[in-house]
């Protein structure tokens, strides 16, 4: 999990999840995690009827090539923000 702070309030929050067993990173691939993201984004979908901008945040999935990951990810809007 990573927070972002942006003139002390918080701007983005990103994580990932997996089953214990998917924790080793020793085998870890780009396929496997682009398919991660798919898997990510129908959840959001699923828990809150659609994915992308909200009124108050966006919430959406992808890759992240730093961490070489899947992750999930909402972006808070600050004031102003559209």
């Amino acid at each position: 999990m990573s927070l972002v702070l942006l003139e002390g309030r918080l701007s983005e929050i990103s994580f990932d999840y997996r089953p214990e067993g998917e924790c080793d990173w020793s085998s870890c691939s780009r396929e496997p995690e682009l398919a991660r993201v798919h898997e990510y984004k129908s959840e959001i979908v699923r828990q809150l009827g659609t994915r992308g901008r909200f009124r108050w945040r966006i919430a959406d999935a992808g890759y992240d090539e730093k961490a070489a990951s899947a992750v999930l990810f909402v972006k808070y809007l600050l004031d102003g923000e559209t």
